[in-house]
């Protein structure tokens, strides 16, 4: 089905893989998936929950990450997104992190995501 949606122009955004288990026990799905076009968006609040923060790091450190966004559906809902972001500069440094939360989002939006996000 991926296959598909990329024949059409549409570039596929995976949010939460760090959700799936199946992903969590086998990154070679999401390496798999950026090769073939895929962006991934992590949901900010995994850093905080310690049952997926070893696979999130691992991730980051590997830059399979695109985007790093809330899981909220209105700013009031989310109210920890600055802890989670002190969080991913202490990982990723303040450049990657501004990057992840605000560059990437914004050149997504705008059409401006090429096709070097498939090398990971």
């Amino acid at each position: 089905m991926i296959e598909e949606i990329i024949k059409k122009k549409v570039t596929p955004i995976i949010a939460n893989p760090e959700y799936n288990i199946d992903i969590r026990n086998n990154f070679s799905i999401i390496e798999k998936l950026i090769k073939k076009g895929c962006l991934m968006q992590m949901n900010a609040d995994s850093l905080l929950r310690k049952n997926l923060k070893g696979f999130v790091t691992m991730a980051l450190k590997k830059e399979a990450y695109h985007i790093v966004a809330s899981n909220a559906h209105n700013a009031g809902q989310y109210m920890d997104f600055g802890i989670a972001y002190k969080k991913l500069t202490e990982l990723v440094g303040k450049d990657k992190a501004f990057e992840l939360t605000s560059k990437n989002p914004l050149k997504i939006i705008n059409g401006e995501y090429g096709e070097h996000h498939k090398n990971i």
